[in-house]
């Protein structure tokens, strides 16, 4: 039997299973709006991304991988805050009401809320013609308790430019998936050749990105700017340049990559899947020198790699070089939403 709308909310939505208590959170989901009450003085960061079927996941990905792609996406710009996650909204259209499809969605969502102690407190669900793609629209309210938002707009020139992680691992997933990066062929990944080792972890890169909130927490205080990496290093780096009116230059050597990237994709192939692909939602972030050390401890406290990959300078330019220090003529093709995809080019 096909359930009315409030049901379906009353049975997926608002339950100990999203609905969950936290401190900060007076009044979640139920009523006609949310309460939230973090520590007195506290700013509060907000941040939404919409997520559309066939552009931000695949068409038929299961919905709990889904959810979890959705919030973990979410989070990873309050980890570019250095907010401390407090709660979230949903907004979901859809074609039809699938009660398996429901059940998935609720637990992956689930599973993402009480890692990060990040409750759902409202939203709304509608009905889309038939046909058309699901639509998932995801607020994230988070606060800062012991540290000011980091920002894009502060760098300083002879910072240094330092990622998270690993870099390639979404657009390079995404093509694990058997599916087409905005890059077209220049990745160049051979499916045949993928262990299952590595195709799993590939399919996680893509599917739950890891939100870097304890690490972002822990170095809020030794960064002056920040940013996740949703298009691109070339992309979001420029974003951060273009804020704080500063130059950079990367060594392309010093970017890092996974064991699997390294096990099945070209060194060009990785290149631009680094700097073009997008989906890695690791940190770019900017420091000074002096506090290098001071992040990687944190990082090694957290079993998290940490590169710093390049430099901030004068002017406004993104240059990057070889190992040599030549730099190497690369088109810009971070991801753009109005941009033409490969296979309309």
């Amino acid at each position: 039997m096909s359930l009315s709308e409030f049901d379906t909310i009353s049975q997926y939505f608002n339950s100990a299973r999203l609905g969950f208590r936290r401190s900060g959170v007076s009044l979640g989901i139920g009523d006609d709006g949310a309460v939230i009450d973090p520590p007195q003085g506290a700013p509060i960061s907000m941040s939404m991304d919409l997520l559309v079927e066939g552009v931000h996941f695949p068409v038929k990905a299961e919905s709990r991988h889904i959810a979890s792609r959705a919030l973990a996406v979410n989070l990873s710009d309050l980890s570019a805050m250095t907010a401390r996650p407090l709660c979230f909204t949903l907004g979901l259209s859809l074609p039809n009401l699938d009660n398996d499809w429901l059940e998935g969605f609720s637990e992956g969502l689930s599973s993402m809320a009480k890692r990060f102690d990040c409750p759902l407190v409202g939203g709304d669900l509608t009905r889309s013609p038939a046909g058309t793609p699901i639509v998932i629209a995801i607020q994230v309210h988070g606060y800062h308790l012991d540290n000011a938002p980091v920002l894009r707009s502060t760098a300083q020139t002879g910072d240094g430019v330092f990622v998270t992680g690993s870099l390639g691992d979404g657009a390079i997933g995404l093509c694990s998936l058997g599916l087409e990066s905005h890059l077209g062929s220049s990745i160049a990944l051979d499916l045949a050749a993928l262990s299952e080792e590595h195709r799993s972890y590939l399919s996680r890169a893509y599917y739950a990105p890891e939100p870097r909130i304890d690490f972002a927490l822990a170095a809020a205080s030794l960064m002056t700017a920040c940013i996740d990496i949703s298009d691109g290093l070339a992309g979001d780096l420029g974003h951060i340049l273009t804020s704080s009116g500063v130059g950079a230059t990367v060594n392309s050597t010093l970017i890092p990559y996974s064991l699997a990237a390294l096990a099945h994709v070209s060194l060009e192939g990785r290149l631009q899947a680094a700097l073009y692909g997008g989906d890695d939602y690791e940190l770019c972030f900017t420091a000074p020198a002096h506090v290098a050390e001071q992040l990687y401890r944190i990082a090694a406290s957290e079993n998290l790699g940490l590169q710093r990959s390049g430099e901030i300078t004068l002017g406004s330019e993104l240059r990057l070089l070889n190992g040599s220090g030549i730099e190497i003529l690369s088109q810009n093709q971070a991801y753009q939403h109005f941009a033409p995809r490969a296979s309309e080019q």
